[in-house]
């Protein structure tokens, strides 16, 4: 490292003991003094540490929510194949247009006309997702008279899932595994015991809950109600 003559500030050259501009001793010459050393700021070991956890997160989620789907996909194909084999499975061709639809379920069937079906007053419609739930007592605690879930352009997975598990319910016993109902919608068939009613109209999927009604013919009639406004 150069040295400077500490009279004059010039610059020394080899090992002179005297200045060769202004003649001072050099004995006393240093070098200058250097800046210090600015080391760069390191970022924020825990800001990274944060940032990989997060990302991990994320991909595992992605990941989670793949797998499930994946799950139910493989699923309901092996269910209609399963169907289609068993000849449970309708064609295509069996279902009809587009079912009129609606954001208000509760408009499909009116208090007045439930009444008038069972002879009973309902004191008040309660909806839900895709459902609606009618009651004859204003209490939280009664159960509904009918209740019924509209489900918007899902009628084959849902009819081939109905039969599907209605074969497994019934094997081994008398009788059929679905009893079929004419004159409500494309077609429909009662659940067990003939408490719920199972509807077909276009490619829409109703059910039509019903256990405390007095009759089948009460709850047929419920299902012709709302089906004629879809």
């Amino acid at each position: 490292m150069a040295a400077f003559c500490p009279n004059c500030g010039q610059p020394l050259t080899g090992s002179a003991s005297f200045c060769g501009n202004c003649g001072s001793s050099v004995a006393a010459a240093v070098a200058p003094a250097q800046a210090p050393t600015v080391q760069p700021a390191k970022g924020s070991g825990a800001g990274k540490i944060i940032l990989i956890i997060f990302v991990v997160l994320a991909v595992v989620g992605v990941g989670v929510i793949g797998a499930v789907v994946y799950v139910g996909y493989r699923v309901k194909n092996r269910i209609e194949n399963v169907a289609r084999e068993s000849g449970l499975a309708q064609p295509a061709s069996a279902y009809g247009p587009a079912a009129k639809r609606t954001s208000d379920v509760c408009a499909l069937l009116t208090p007045q006309e439930l009444a008038a079906i069972t002879g009973t007053p309902v004191a008040r419609s309660q909806p839900g997702a895709n459902s609606c739930s009618f009651f004859d007592s204003e209490g939280d605690a009664s159960a509904p008279v009918v209740e019924y879930t509209v489900t918007w352009g899902q009628a084959k997975t849902q009819e081939t899932a109905f039969k599907f598990a209605m074969k497994a319910l019934t094997n081994g016993l008398p009788g059929k595994y679905v009893e079929p109902v004419s004159g409500v919608g494309d077609r429909a068939y009662f659940g067990p015991a003939g408490a719920s009613l199972f509807v077909v109209k276009g490619d829409t999927w109703i059910e039509v809950d019903g256990r405390l009604m007095q009759s089948r013919d009460q709850l047929i009639q419920v299902a012709q109600k709302i089906v004629a406004k879809m």
